[in-house]
C-alpha cells in the first residue's frame, strides 16, 4: 500500500488523492492475502470514505491543490 501511495503522490502531487486511492487497495490486498479479514477491510474502507467525504468533494471539484516539492528556487518571493 505504501508503494501505491508513493507512486500516486509523485504522479499527482496530491496527498489526499494518493491516500484515498491507496485505501481502495486495502480490501484488495486482504481479499488475496488475508481473506478472513476482507469484510473488516471493506468496513474500514467504507468508514474512511464517509469520514473524508468533504475532502472527496474538494477533489471532485478540483479545489485540492497539489503539494509543491522538488521545485527549483529558494521559495522566497521576488521583491522587485
Amino acid at each position: 500500500m505504501l508503494g501505491a501511495w508513493a507512486f500516486l503522490f509523485f504522479l499527482f502531487k496530491i496527498a489526499s488523492l494518493a491516500s484515498l486511492t491507496s485505501m481502495f487497495f486495502v480490501p484488495v490486498f486482504f481479499y488475496f492475502w488475508a481473506g478472513e479479514y476482507f469484510l473488516l477491510a471493506i468496513i474500514i474502507f467504507g468508514l474512511s470514505l464517509v469520514r473524508h467525504r468533504v475532502n472527496i468533494e474538494r477533489l471532485v471539484r478540483g479545489e485540492e491543490k497539489p503539494i509543491k516539492i522538488f521545485t527549483k528556487g529558494t521559495g522566497k518571493k521576488d521583491e522587485s
